[in-house]
């Protein structure tokens, strides 16, 4: 498993992600691994925060097991019709993606952000109004 020497963690606006996702990972050519959260959510930071810590505990998991970002990002652009393309059996980080949703979960209590399903349900309405 590679290293965590560098983390950077990134909110940005939505259509400068790499693709329509709300949350992004991927290492550069040093190993750094980025993070990118699309901009928006009214929980600002705290949602930030959150959604950056699916996306760790993904990449641990995913590299953990062999998962790369391309085998990654390539499911998720072809299934970018999707409402979550980490949650359909078949998915090539199924397992990865679940792990990471649970701490995610953890994170969004412990910030004191309501219920994970409004949580949720806003970035839904932010992923509806950027991609729609």
């Amino acid at each position: 498993m590679k290293r965590l020497t560098k983390i950077i963690i990134e909110e940005k606006p939505f259509k400068s992600l790499r693709y329509n996702t709300i949350g992004d990972w991927y290492r550069d050519k040093n190993g750094v691994l980025h993070i990118e959260v699309a901009a928006g959510h009214s929980n600002g930071a705290k949602a930030v925060l959150a959604v950056a810590i699916h996306e760790m505990i993904e990449v641990l998991k995913c590299e953990e097991h062999g998962v790369t970002d391309a085998v990654v990002t390539a499911w998720d652009k072809k299934h970018q019709k999707d409402d979550e393309p980490g949650e359909i059996p078949g998915a090539p980080y199924f397992t990865e993606h679940a792990a990471a949703n649970r701490v995610e979960h953890a994170a969004v209590e412990a910030l004191d952000m309501g219920s994970f399903d409004q949580y949720n349900q806003e970035w839904a309405d932010i992923w509806d109004r950027e991609v729609k």
